[in-house]
């Protein structure tokens, strides 16, 4: 079982493996049984069984709980709308690689739960992010319904959510690489980007409230981790001092910063027939929870699609002028948007693009050269 369970894309420690797993808690499920577990000192809820037939049972049980507005396993369910899951309609598992399980409800009111897999004390960004955006009517985001937790050793832990379902929907992600394939502009559709995210950064002000800080403040922490970032990827080294350069540029002034999206990227929004919408307000995985809830310039999500827009610009596309789609692209949202190029949303860019040249030399070295021309042109190298 070890085995199995740290192949699964939940399981965080894979290059470790797992040496200790203590079962906690334990509840039927249908003929399997929901467990709380401590593998290796992180909390994980598992949904277990020996038998391979047994996920249909699995997945009604999970809609009678919803339908009854409990808890899947043990904890409780706060509703925020109804119904929490349709009454009728199929019930499946999302085939997304994601490192949290989703299960999808069709029926006249599509909904989709997303269970938790490896439990962090205190309130989740997601909820925490959906619940406000939604109490104050945003229109660029799946609702949020509903949303479970459970106490143990004195924390919360929220174990589930479920959101409004979005069918018919198609990914940013795939959207762009097919105008990208077929040599198409999409700066159309990055000007949709750039309303969607305008209005629900507007929405999370509302909801949040925003505060004025010293822009060295954030260019601060840009600055300290790029020392570790050249060490990992020594190609980086030679462009340090322009690197450097082009921060000090961007540390003058204030800032507003606000809650954020933290993590966005064309994989983040799904296109409908009218717009795009928002979603996996989680921020990145790798950060800390309490880091993930920070304010923090509303120009990160801009550079997060920026740098998106520069990779589906070189994905599986035969463009003549990758760069030049990119810039477009990006010209695009940021008019819609309604902001403008700064020295600060360089250094933003320019920070994930140092991000992607590390985690592509260790990883995917044929694809290199991507973020580092990107690095090049920031530095004007």
């Amino acid at each position: 079982m070890y085995e199995n369970l740290a192949a699964q894309r939940f399981f965080r420690s894979k290059q470790a493996g797992i040496t200790s797993l203590t079962q906690l808690q334990s509840t039927p499920v249908g003929d399997a049984r929901w467990v709380l577990a401590d593998i290796d000192g992180d909390l994980y809820q598992l949904v277990l069984s020996g038998d391979d037939d047994v996920l249909p049972d699995e997945l009604a049980a999970l809609r009678d709980a919803f339908l009854a507005e409990q808890a899947f396993g043990m904890g409780e369910l706060e509703v925020l709308s109804r119904p929490v899951v349709p009454e009728d309609g199929s019930v499946k598992i999302s085939a997304a690689e994601q490192s949290n399980s989703s299960v999808i409800f069709s029926g006249e009111s599509p909904a989709i739960a997303k269970i938790f897999r490896k439990l962090e004390p205190g309130i989740n960004p997601d909820v925490e992010l959906l619940s406000g955006l939604s109490h104050v009517g945003c229109k660029y985001v799946p609702a949020l319904r509903a949303y479970s937790t459970i106490e143990w050793s004195g924390d919360t832990y929220v174990t589930a959510m479920v959101q409004d379902f979005a069918a018919g929907s198609r990914e940013g992600w795939d959207l762009a690489l097919h105008y990208a394939t077929d040599m198409q502009p999409f700066t159309e559709e990055a000007g949709l980007i750039g309303t969607a995210l305008s209005a629900v950064h507007r929405d999370l002000t509302t909801a949040f409230g925003t505060e004025q800080v010293a822009a060295a403040s954030l260019v601060e922490g840009l600055s300290d981790r790029l020392e570790s970032l050249i060490a990992q990827a020594e190609v980086l080294r030679p462009f340090e001092p322009a690197i450097r350069e082009l921060y000090a540029r961007a540390a003058t002034g204030t800032a507003t910063v606000q809650r954020i999206h933290g993590d966005a990227h064309l994989g983040q929004i799904l296109r409908t027939q009218d717009k795009y919408l928002l979603i996996d307000f989680e921020g990145e995985p790798a950060r800390p929870l309490a880091e993930r809830r920070q304010m923090f310039s509303p120009l990160q999500d801009l550079a997060g699609f920026i740098r998106s827009f520069g990779y589906a610009a070189h994905f599986g596309s035969n463009l003549a002028d990758p760069e030049g789609w990119a810039a477009d692209c990006a010209a695009a949202m940021l008019e819609a948007y309604g902001a403008q190029a700064s020295p600060l949303l360089d250094a933003l860019v320019l920070d994930k693009a140092l991000y992607e040249v590390v985690y592509e030399a260790n990883n995917r070295p044929d694809w290199l050269h991507i973020p580092l021309e990107a690095v090049k042109r920031l530095i004007g190298a």
